[in-house]
C-alpha cells in the first residue's frame, strides 16, 4: 500500500511540473505578445491555441489585460496558474506575427513545451529596424504629413529635419527608460521650439503646419487602434485602459507644445 501511494504522488508530481512547464511556456508567448504591440484579443487567442496544442492538456484558459497576463493549464488532473506583470511596451510586428504563426503551427504539429520555449527565443531574437532606418522613415512621414496639410518645400525640408532630431531623441530617452509620458513632453516641446526658431529664420515656412506635421510622430495611433478593436469585441477593461493612455500622452504632447512656444517666446 505505501509503495501504491508512492506511486500515485509521483504521477501527481510528474503531471503538476508539466502542466508548470506548459503553463509559463504559454505565458511567455503573451507577455512576447503583449511586449511587441499585439491586441489584447489577439494575445488570448493565441495563448489558448498554444496551450490546447501541447499534448496532455485538458484545457487552457488565459485572461489577458494591458498590465498583465494570466493563463490556467490543466493537465493530469492538476491546476497551474501563472501570471505575468507587463511593464515595457513596443512595436514589433514582425514578432506578432511570428507568434501567430507559431500557434498555427502548434495546433498541427503539437509541439511541446521546451520545443515552444526554443521556438520563442528564436522568435524573440528577430532582429528589428535600426534606429537609423525608423529615423530616415518617421522623418519621411513626417514629411509627407507636411505636403498633407498643404505645406510648401520649405516645410517639407524643415519638417524632415525635425522629424530626423525627434527621431533622433527617441531613441536616447529608450535607452534611459524614461517615463513615456516625460518623453512625449519632451519630444513634443524639441518639435515645437524648432518649428519656431526655422519659422523666425524663414519666414516663408509656416510654423503651425511645421509643429502639426512634426508631432504626427508621437501620435499614439497604435494604442488607439488597439483601443478600437478591443471595444468592438467587448473587451471594455482593456478599451478603457488603451483609450486612458491615448488621452494621457495627447495631453503630454500637448503641454510639451504649449512649454515649446512660451519658452520661445511664440505666445
Amino acid at each position: 500500500m505505501p509503495d501504491k501511494i508512492e506511486a500515485v504522488a509521483d504521477q501527481r508530481e510528474l503531471w503538476r511540473r508539466q502542466a508548470e512547464e506548459s503553463a509559463n511556456c504559454v505565458l511567455q508567448a503573451g507577455v512576447l505578445l503583449m511586449k511587441s504591440g499585439a491586441e489584447v484579443y489577439r494575445v488570448e487567442e493565441t495563448m489558448t491555441r498554444l496551450g490546447n496544442s501541447i499534448p496532455f492538456v485538458q484545457s487552457c484558459e488565459s485572461y489577458v489585460m494591458v498590465t498583465g497576463v494570466i493563463c490556467t493549464v490543466q493537465m493530469g488532473g492538476q491546476t497551474i496558474t501563472s501570471m505575468a506583470r507587463i511593464h515595457d511596451t513596443g512595436r514589433n510586428l514582425s514578432v506578432v506575427s511570428a507568434v501567430n504563426d507559431l500557434s498555427r503551427q502548434a495546433e498541427r504539429k503539437h509541439f511541446t513545451p521546451d520545443q515552444i520555449l526554443e521556438r520563442l527565443a528564436e522568435i524573440e531574437e528577430t532582429p528589428d529596424f535600426s534606429p537609423e532606418t525608423k529615423a530616415l522613415w518617421g522623418a519621411i512621414g513626417a514629411a509627407g504629413f507636411s505636403m498633407f496639410f498643404g505645406g510648401n518645400l520649405a516645410d517639407l525640408v524643415f519638417v524632415f529635419v525635425i522629424g530626423l532630431i525627434v527621431r533622433f531623441f527617441t531613441v536616447v530617452c529608450e535607452k534611459i527608460h524614461l517615463n513615456s509620458y516625460l518623453v512625449n513632453m519632451f519630444l513634443a516641446f524639441l518639435a515645437s521650439a524648432c518649428s519656431v526658431l526655422l519659422h523666425r529664420h524663414v519666414p516663408e515656412a509656416s510654423q503651425s503646419i511645421m509643429i502639426i506635421s512634426s508631432i504626427m510622430l508621437l501620435v499614439p495611433g497604435l494604442t488607439i487602434t488597439n483601443a478600437l478593436r478591443d471595444s468592438d469585441i467587448d473587451e471594455p477593461l482593456s478599451a478603457l485602459v488603451l483609450l486612458m493612455q491615448a488621452l494621457l500622452c495627447a495631453c503630454a504632447i500637448a503641454i510639451g507644445v504649449l512649454i515649446g512656444l512660451f519658452m520661445t517666446g511664440a505666445m
